[in-house]
């Protein structure tokens, strides 16, 4: 009889019918009965010792139990997976500094009895790297020359291994005549500024001691500090071999430049335009480099019609978030904007930076560059209208970034974008010139957004190369566009990257399509994949590849660094 307690010794239970329950069955005084009944048990089922037993109604209809059937509920076995690597964050430093390292490794202690390694390399990068300690979590490593250095974490149990990379900018050395200024919230004007124990004490004086800055100086806030002022840097020029660096000193949080304005939904009303920048003006060589920048009612961190000649601006480890008056206007919260696109000028570099909450147009933009600008290892989110935006620049590379979860507030919003303008708005500097871009080692993931990737033609040729990006979110993977119709002024080549939505591409100019992993849709190139990757945790947004993935040395060399017998998919070599 089934679902009924037990009776006699096993009335109290816990107990669980096992199936299938037998019908009424009468048997006479001395009659066997053969019964055969089951339960699949499940991780959520305790163990240890557990019995099973027929239960039956004499004639007076009293319940008795039959015999036990002892039996051994055992925990599943243990598979043993990789190590969980990270090796911390992308850092930028200018030389003779050094970066410190502080990797994680966790295992799962399987095998029984095995040890977990772990080993720093170097995977690329121009010059020497040497480590204190190749061979622990957390050490320092010293580089011989500058340039932009790929370095790996690898963790190994001795069946299983993983890695994981880290980005270190390294910067040339300053003019080793080059002046320190300090400035402090417990300082005052009227010290000497040159001293952590004669500290100035406002932005104020830092900018009428602007034009006394020469190639090579440094100007550092104390960190843990707020200023409410705004910081322009106009008419600031050091050299490619002695930046002028406006960075930071002490420990704990950055130093704060607050915008004061008051944030309200998404958007911030009031306050100061911005919290560093420049306009109309020559700039050049000048590094900004740790600082966070918040509430400020246009734009964070922006340089923008400025003047011939206006080179090598770098901005640098800082947090910028929370700024702009609700997509009311053209502001974008870390921007560089040459709107004559002037060949003297450009060279940008955006380094390492947290951008977020944008709520004036797009988070990072570089507009005008014709002299390679560069923005990798930023991490970029809220924004709405494109996260990280080219337009109207040459030789730009979008690297090693990652980008997720927009504000969701405009119908079209990309997490990738560049288009050409042609020349409606440059002053006849830029005429029929192509645009272009290569997107490598970037992650697009999470909601709010339309597309990944956008390559638009919006008056002007423009020409993207995509190589070995990330995609996990449910948008379009990447789209061609042609504003003026024609769509030949579109180029565009995709290979080695992992698309985990249902609709890798859309709209048109692709010119080369191959060797990439549709993960939920049909195959496009002919060495395209339609795999699981093997993510270590997608869950986690942690997008590096297992041991076993298929798509390990699946690609194809596209000039990028890698190991093994080819480059694997996605935006991390395995």
């Amino acid at each position: 009889m089934p679902s009924r307690p037990p009776g006699g010794t096993n009335s109290g239970g816990p107990y669980n019918d096992l199936s299938p329950a037998l019908g009424v069955t009468t048997l006479q005084p001395g009659a066997t009965v053969q019964v055969a009944a089951s339960r699949a048990f499940t991780t959520a089922d305790p163990t240890g010792t557990s019995y099973a037993f027929a239960t039956y109604q004499d004639a007076s209809l009293v319940w008795h139990d039959g015999p036990n059937v002892n039996f051994t509920v055992s925990a599943p076995l243990a598979t043993n997976q990789p190590p969980t690597v990270s090796a911390g964050s992308n850092q930028s430093i200018t030389l003779p500094a050094t970066a410190t390292l502080n990797g994680t490794v966790t295992d799962d202690g399987l095998p029984a009895g095995s040890t977990v390694t772990q080993t720093w390399s170097k995977f690329s990068g121009t010059g020497t790297v040497t480590f204190n300690n190749a061979t622990s979590w957390s050490t320092v490593a010293s580089f011989s020359t500058s340039g932009s250095y790929v370095l790996r974490l690898t963790a190994s149990d001795g069946a299983l291994s993983n890695s994981a990379d880290v980005t270190i900018v390294v910067n040339s050395a300053g003019s080793s005549s080059g002046n320190t200024y300090y400035v402090s919230n417990s300082g005052n004007d009227s010290n000497s500024g040159t001293s952590t124990s004669s500290p100035w004490k406002t932005v104020s004086k830092v900018q009428s001691f602007l034009g006394n800055l020469r190639a090579g100086d440094r100007v550092l806030f104390l960190r843990g500090g707020i200023w409410f002022e705004e910081l322009d840097v106009n008419n600031v020029n050091g050299t490619a071999s002695a930046p002028i660096t406006f960075g930071n000193y002490g420990s704990g949080n950055l130093p704060i430049i607050d915008g004061g304005g008051s944030k309200s939904g998404n958007s911030v009303n009031g306050g100061r335009q911005y919290c560093i920048g420049g306009s109309y003006s020559k700039i050049s060589y000048v590094t900004i480099d740790g600082f966070e920048c918040r509430y400020a009612s246009a734009y964070g961190i922006a340089f923008f019609n400025v003047s011939a000649g206006s080179f090598g601006i770098t901005v640098q480890n800082s947090y910028i978030h929370d700024c702009g008056n609700g997509d009311s206007g053209y502001h974008n919260q870390l921007q560089y904007f040459d709107w004559q696109a002037i060949s003297s000028s450009g060279g940008t570099k955006f380094l390492n930076n947290k951008v977020g909450n944008c709520f004036g147009h797009n988070c990072v933009q570089i507009d005008g560059d014709l002299n390679k600008p560069l923005i990798q290892g930023n991490e970029c989110y809220g924004w709405s209208h494109n996260c990280i935006d080219i337009k109207r620049s040459k030789g730009a590379v979008v690297d090693s970034n990652v980008v997720h979860d927009g504000l969701g507030i405009q119908q079209y919003t990309e997490a990738y974008y560049i288009e050409n303008a042609g020349g409606s708005y440059s002053g006849g500097n830029w005429g029929s010139t192509t645009a272009d871009v290569t997107w490598s080692r970037n992650v697009a993931y999470g909601s709010g957004f339309t597309a990944a990737f956008q390559c638009q033609d919006a008056g002007g040729p423009v020409m993207c190369h995509m190589f070995n990006n990330t995609v996990y979110a449910n948008v379009m993977g990447i789209y061609g566009g042609a504003d003026s119709g024609n769509t030949s002024q579109v180029s565009i080549y995709v290979e080695n990257n992992i698309f985990d939505t249902s609709s890798p591409q859309a709209g048109s100019g692709y010119k080369q399509w191959d060797y990439n992993d549709n993960v939920q849709s049909g195959t496009i190139g002919s060495h395209d994949m339609r795999v699981s990757p093997l993510y270590m945790n997608a869950g986690a947004h942690d997008f590096h590849l297992q041991s076993g993935s298929p798509v390990i040395d699946k690609g194809t060399n596209v000039s990028l660094p890698y190991t093994g017998s080819a480059p694997d998919m996605g935006a991390f070599e395995h």
